[in-house]
């Protein structure tokens, strides 16, 4: 992503976000069908009409997108698994599945949704063409519908070609998930095909921009590029759990953290604290029971006289399941916590006792090790 997404609305419980780049994919689709497409087409049509059709296709393409992302995030809610948002950007839209699926046969069901959705849309939108006359003031919507409907029809196949994080690698996993291999391997297989996919297209769009080809060339490349660094991404998470999946936070804590006083000054907390001991965020505890942590970074702006002023009770984050993890927790699922927020320590509690520190690094650290331990001894 390129931004900080804005929900647009709230469907199902489902946040459609848009991230910032996706304000330039509508003015880009927008200006090509109503500049390009739809004149060279449709020629006996007015300009006014191109750009209102231009401004339809668009909207009708990102609530096909948004219908795709969901057919995914409704099967996967059904299976158990928390789908949020919904977040549209500069290459189509994605959904933000919390976790991996924990079967091949869950896997293939999420992943194929998205493409039959859309070759549904695809489907109803050519009848609509069939149907309607060619003719008068219905040629545009016939015109609309069957130029909608024909890129749906090619994003369903294009997203069933056999490379992750495609959601045709996704089916391509799931197969290989059922044919004996783990997850990891079947990862490692699907990712693999989908940096050939992604180099492919590179190359092509590279070919076409030295040939004049410039905003085809540039956008095939681009497309190609955010496949690649999505594969070694998804490669990469792969490993992470299948090296923590088994092992628990409490293996990683850092027990009998140090911890500050709620009246405590800012200015101590930070000289005292934060410099000496070079962590940004500590618990609170206040007559030894946990009330809350403390983020250095809450302090920023502050005068001289406020840190002297103000006390830690006064920027004081109360726990919740944001900050806090079991100590019986998968250690793969408080990495995914922390990887997905601002917090790169978690307080370790039981009951409202405080067990410990968990950290990001410690966990990349051991999951560093483990993956050099493995190769050395693969080769």
């Amino acid at each position: 992503m390129f931004g900080s997404p804005t929900t647009l609305v709230r469907i199902y419980g489902f946040e459609i976000q848009f991230d910032p780049s996706w304000l330039f994919l509508v003015v880009l689709l927008i200006w090509s069908f109503g500049g390009s497409y739809y004149p060279a087409n449709y020629p006996d049509l007015s300009s006014t009409v191109h750009w209102t059709m231009a401004t339809a296709s668009t909207t009708l393409l990102f609530v096909s997108l948004v219908l795709h992302e969901m057919a995914h995030s409704v099967v996967a809610r059904r299976l158990g698994i928390p789908v949020r948002r919904i977040v549209l950007f500069i290459f189509g839209g994605v959904a933000n599945i919390e976790k991996e699926p924990q079967t091949a046969a869950d896997e293939f069901q999420i992943a194929i949704a998205g493409p039959l959705a859309s070759l549904a849309i695809g489907t109803v939108l050519l009848l609509v063409w069939r149907l309607v006359p060619d003719t008068g003031t219905l040629a545009a919507v016939s015109a609309v519908a069957v130029h909608i409907g024909t890129i749906n029809i090619i994003l369903a196949v294009f997203n069933l070609l056999p490379a992750f994080p495609l959601d045709g690698g996704r089916v391509l996993r799931a197969f290989l998930w059922t044919r004996g291999m783990t997850p990891l391997e079947a990862t490692r297989r699907a990712t693999a095909s989908g940096r050939i996919l992604a180099s492919a297209m590179m190359i092509a769009g590279g070919m076409s921009l030295f040939s004049g080809i410039i905003v085809g060339g540039l956008w095939w490349f681009l497309i190609g590029l955010f496949l690649y660094t999505a594969a070694l991404a998804s490669d990469r998470q792969a490993s992470i759990s299948s090296v923590l999946r088994d092992e628990q936070v409490g293996s990683f804590m850092t027990q009998d953290p140090i911890f500050v006083a709620p009246n405590m000054s800012l200015n101590e907390f930070m000289e005292g604290f934060v410099l000496r001991f070079r962590h940004t965020m500590f618990p609170v505890l206040s007559q030894g029971r946990l009330v809350g942590l403390v983020n250095a970074r809450d302090t920023k702006g502050m005068s001289a006289s406020d840190l002297s002023s103000k006390r830690v009770q006064d920027i004081l984050v109360p726990l919740s399941e944001k900050n806090t993890v079991a100590p019986d927790l998968s250690a793969s699922t408080a990495f995914d916590l922390m990887s997905k927020s601002p917090h790169r320590r978690l307080l370790v509690v039981k009951g409202s006792q405080l067990m410990g520190i968990v950290a990001l690094s410690d966990l990349m650290q051991y999951v560093a090790l483990r993956l050099e331990f493995f190769e050395n001894n693969r080769s």
